[in-house]
């Protein structure tokens, strides 16, 4: 039993055991942040735009509101 534990805690050490998470911000690190001259809130005028019903439009993510913002898979596109 005692060799079983061993065991065990080295693969855990190894990280067999540790399984990584692949949430909704999954390796969008670079994708999800700012330019230092883009920091701050946006300007009104980026949201009182009116699009009408066709326009094609990009999404572009603004991680200042990440609650809100869509899936990562979405931006550019």
């Amino acid at each position: 039993m005692r060799g079983m534990l061993k065991y065990s805690i080295e693969l855990w050490c190894l990280g067999f055991i540790v399984h990584r998470t692949h949430g909704l911000r999954y390796k969008s690190r670079k994708l999800l942040t700012k330019k230092p001259r883009e920091k701050g809130r946006p300007g009104i005028s980026r949201w009182l735009y009116e699009y009408n019903v066709g326009d094609k439009v990009v999404i572009d993510i603004d991680p200042t509101f990440v609650t809100t913002a869509p899936h990562r898979r979405y931006q550019a596109r």
